[in-house]
């Protein structure tokens, strides 16, 4: 399974009144990012749902001109639910601003779960044996 990048620069209207990027934006970008991963891998874009964010950290604050780049990667593999480890990267990526789990549910016609018979394939590098170990725990 591939790992999904997303880039993104962070302009005025993505900023809180604090001069950094609004919690709820980072989400919806996460969350876009993580669904790409999620749809892709199950080769079913459009049949899974979002259902829910483990351990979302939001490290290192994010100003107005940052370009980064948000990272999905398949980290658990369950009978109907996929679990996406995301992160986003600073533009030169020699930082982790902010990294996080999303799980996403397969669903039918009927919008009732349904198995999706994934298998995660062998570990790629250090990284996703880390990924994985941390999203085994959740």
């Amino acid at each position: 399974m591939e790992v999904i990048r997303v880039p993104r620069l962070v302009k005025p209207e993505d900023m809180n009144h604090h001069g950094t990027l609004y919690a709820g934006r980072l989400l919806e970008w996460f969350v876009e990012a993580c669904y790409m991963c999620a749809a892709r891998s199950a080769g079913l874009p459009g049949t899974m749902v979002f259902l829910r964010i483990h351990d979302l950290v939001y490290k290192i604050p994010v100003r107005e001109g940052d370009i980064l780049t948000v990272e999905a990667r398949a980290a658990k593999a369950g009978k109907t639910s996929l679990t996406i480890y995301g992160k986003m990267v600073s533009g030169d990526g020699s930082r982790v601003q902010a990294e996080g789990f999303f799980t996403f549910v397969c669903v039918g016609r009927r919008r009732r779960p349904v198995a999706h018979g994934l298998t995660l394939p062998p570990v790629l590098d250090a990284e996703d044996k880390a990924v994985r170990k941390r999203a085994a725990a959740l």
